[in-house]
């Protein structure tokens, strides 16, 4: 991966990537080697916060984190159900 490779990624870690022959652990260990770190997002506050690990189901790898953040609080609100986030 390159520098102006993408700084997010979410990726499925609930095992089925295995039928891919991916293997969760071995992965995971790529995406840390190549400058990711595992985070946890809230829409609602639009903060971003780490993560131990892998997620159960689905885990989001962030690189150049400050920059993310800044897309994140500057993002477009939206509406869900009845609320705007």
């Amino acid at each position: 991966m390159g520098p102006t490779s993408q700084s997010v990624a979410s990726i499925e870690t609930k095992g089925l990537a295995a039928s891919y022959s991916l293997h969760g652990r071995a992965m995971h260990r790529m995406m840390l080697d190549y400058g990711f770190r595992t985070m946890r997002h809230n829409p609602y506050r639009r903060v971003l916060r780490p993560a131990e690990g892998m997620d159960k189901a689905n885990t989001i790898y962030i690189r150049e984190v400050a920059t993310v953040e800044q897309r994140v609080k500057e993002a477009e609100k939206f509406r869900v159900d009845d609320q705007m986030i």
